[in-house]
């Protein structure tokens, strides 16, 4: 939660962290910065694996939007596109496979394999009250496994860009 107060106090348009991937019963014995920053920052958030060397020379050649035909991901799919356009990038729009979790992450992963993305960007719904920390959704999935930049924009952000 601090880390979360600091992030939005600081006035900037996204938040950049670190991953990890830590074993799920680590993760939910312990807790994760990075799963609390998903879950609850406004800001849209950056999560990048360890192995990706340089971050300032990034210039994405291929974005992946997962879920893009559901409503919650227009603004993922919009910053997307813009991201896309900026740097002259192949946009991939997959749909929602809607058959439950394993599914979903299998079609994301057939989509990485044959589309090699340098960046996945996904929606997240803001959630309120307690969470089921034996819950695993999309998104956490992704983030343990993917070996890209993980791009997080909350459903609801509308993100002025120049």
């Amino acid at each position: 939660e601090e880390a979360v107060s600091f992030a939005e106090g600081l006035g900037v348009d996204l938040v950049v962290i670190g991953n990890r991937p830590t074993e799920k019963i680590h993760r939910i014995l312990n807790g994760s910065i990075r799963d609390e920053m998903v879950r609850t920052c406004a800001l849209p958030i950056l999560v990048a694996n360890a192995r990706w060397a340089r971050p300032v020379d990034f210039r994405p050649r291929c974005i992946l939007v997962p879920g893009a035909d559901l409503p919650a991901a227009k603004h993922a799919k919009q910053f997307a596109a813009d991201l896309a356009d900026d740097f002259a990038a192949k946009l991939i729009l997959l749909p929602a496979a809607h058959n439950g979790l394993r599914e979903e992450t299998d079609a994301i992963d057939r989509a990485v394999h044959e589309h090699r993305p340098d960046l996945i960007v996904m929606a997240r719904t803001q959630r309120h009250g307690l969470r089921n920390p034996f819950a695993t959704d999309v998104i956490e999935r992704v983030l343990q496994e993917a070996h890209v930049p993980v791009l997080v924009v909350r459903a609801v952000d509308i993100i002025e860009r120049r």
